[in-house]
């Protein structure tokens, strides 16, 4: 995937959003609040971070990713994806995923 805040293709190990919501019991409907270790924030409803494909990457090229880079999980979508250039949505470091 191109990573647009290094500006360079990565490779990720990942968990698709859609199985992580069906897994917990996450509807179409919810609003999720996505919140970073820095309290970044970024909401939407979970049919939209399914419709953009998203995924939750929990290593970079085989490895863990580093606080300092990111880590150690962050929500991140594939060249494909209509947020694929949102950066909005590509949310690092990630502390939570809640529903409102």
């Amino acid at each position: 995937s191109y990573e647009p805040f290094l500006k360079k293709r990565q490779t990720f190990s990942v968990i698709p959003l859609k199985t992580l919501f069906t897994f917990v019991g996450i509807k179409d409907g919810d609003k999720v609040v996505t919140t970073a270790l820095n309290d970044y924030i970024y909401t939407n409803t979970a049919a939209q971070f399914i419709a953009a494909d998203g995924y939750l990457a929990i290593k970079r090229d085989g490895v863990a990713i580093g606080y300092d880079q990111g880590g150690p999980i962050r929500i991140i979508y594939p060249n494909k994806s209509k947020w694929a250039k949102n950066l909005d949505a590509w949310n690092w470091s990630l502390s939570s995923i809640k529903v409102k």
